[in-house]
C-alpha cells in the first residue's frame, strides 16, 4: 500500500477553515508535551535532549500511524 493511497483518502474530508485550529492545537500539545519529556529523560538519568526528541516523534508518529482521523 503506498503512502498516496493511504493519505490522500483520510483527508478528503478534511476542511481547511480546520487548518488553524489544528495548528494551534499542536501547539499547545508541544508547548506541553515537550517540556515533560525532557524532565523525564532527566530523571531517567539520560540527557534532555533524548526526551526533546522522543517527545517530537511520538508526535509524528501519532499523526502519521495514529487510528483516529479526527
Amino acid at each position: 500500500m503506498t503512502l498516496r493511497r493511504w493519505v490522500l483518502p483520510s483527508l478528503a474530508g478534511y476542511k481547511g477553515r480546520w487548518l488553524s485550529r489544528d495548528v494551534v492545537a499542536g501547539l499547545v500539545l508541544s508547548a506541553l508535551l515537550v517540556p515533560q519529556g525532557m524532565a523525564y529523560a532527566e530523571l531517567a538519568g539520560l540527557p534532555a535532549v533524548t526526551g526533546l526528541y522522543t517527545s517530537i516523534l511520538c508526535l509524528l508518529g501519532y499523526a502519521v500511524f495514529g487510528p483516529s482521523r479526527i
